[in-house]
């Protein structure tokens, strides 16, 4: 069977007493992606009826993510869901680390043609 050529060279560098960093981190996969993700926190989302939805969010989500599991608790169209923290609206390709928020965070949620009409379509 073929070996990895990166395997062989970094055992021949180390055999030689060279260090050579070969790109990885010696971290699992798992921590990789629980690095990647960030810490967790819960995002209040206070719909305009005065409503809330209580989410766990980890800080390098997205907010298409966001948007997302907002629209499967209360039922409103994820493309119509706006999302406004310190009355800026957050923009779907950001993660939360973009905006620095990293802890407990209330978002104030705007749905284009409210909820009423939501519940027509």
């Amino acid at each position: 069977s073929k070996l990895n050529p990166l395997i062989g060279k970094k055992q021949m560098a180390e055999e030689r007493g060279m260090n050579i960093n070969f790109g990885g981190s010696g971290n699992t996969f798992e921590e990789e992606e629980a690095a990647i993700a960030g810490s967790e926190f819960t995002v209040t989302f206070e719909m305009e009826d005065g409503s809330k939805f209580e989410e766990k969010l980890k800080s390098g989500q997205n907010i298409e993510w966001a948007k997302y599991v907002l629209s499967t608790k209360c039922g409103a169209r994820f493309e119509k869901i706006h999302l406004l923290y310190n009355d800026k609206e957050l923009i779907n390709p950001m993660s939360f680390v973009d905006y620095a928020i990293e802890s407990d965070v209330t978002l104030k949620v705007k749905v284009d043609g409210g909820a009423e009409e939501e519940k027509k379509e």
